[in-house]
């Protein structure tokens, strides 16, 4: 297995744990609109920045594109721009178990359909995302068998306009930037170490210090 094919992976198994982790709490709001607090729309929030973020990383688009609707869905009932109702809480579960679906097909993901579902976002996005929601939702297609995972392309870098986009809703209150910043804060002194054993040892490096080195950032 090489390098870029074991970053992939943890992206993958990273991305699953916070899509585990807020299905309950999606569920939760599906019975019980009440259950919305400032700290459980946090939590959604991050997990699907986080989804994002890393699959934009790699270059896959159609993981990056129906995170990236759903986030900000999220941003937008964060900042009480629209309610929780069961639709949107439906179409937010049905983007979970799509976007699991491409995960296990992550190499062909890009040539599976994710425009059905962010057309039924639609309604409760920005009006900046509905300009990239199609007219017209394509029909759900059967995923391809699971296939040996091969290199990724080379990384596309995040744009800026991702972490604050205030047409979009993507505007970062305090108290989420200040969740961002101290857990930014702790990744850089776990990996400051690392980095200062590298500048006396290059012989130092290894594959699984690369990784760390690199879900830090």
């Amino acid at each position: 297995m090489s390098l870029d094919d074991e970053l992939l992976n943890d992206i993958i198994v990273e991305s699953k744990e916070h899509l585990r982790a807020i299905e309950p709490d999606l569920l939760r709001l599906e019975e019980d609109a009440g259950a919305l607090s400032d700290e459980l729309i946090r939590t959604l929030f991050r997990a699907m920045h986080s989804v994002k973020g890393g699959f934009s990383f790699v270059g896959l688009q159609n993981i990056t594109h129906l995170a990236h609707a759903m986030e900000n869905a999220l941003s937008r009932l964060r900042d009480g721009q629209i309610p929780v109702t069961p639709p949107l809480i439906d179409v937010l579960l049905q983007g979970v178990d799509r976007v699991n679906q491409l995960m296990d097909h992550a190499m062909e993901s890009d040539s599976m359909p994710v425009d059905d579902i962010v057309g039924r976002l639609g309604p409760f996005l920005s009006d900046e995302m509905k300009g990239l929601v199609p007219a017209e939702p394509l029909p759900v297609i059967d995923p391809p068998a699971a296939q040996t995972i091969e290199p990724v392309p080379a990384p596309l870098p995040v744009s800026p306009s991702d972490l604050h986009d205030p047409e979009g809703g993507m505007a970062l209150d305090d108290e989420l930037l200040n969740d961002i910043i101290v857990e930014s804060r702790e990744h850089l002194r776990a990996i400051e170490p690392d980095l200062l054993r590298l500048e006396e040892d290059a012989g130092a490096l290894s594959d699984e210090l690369i990784r760390t080195l690199f879900r830090a950032m």
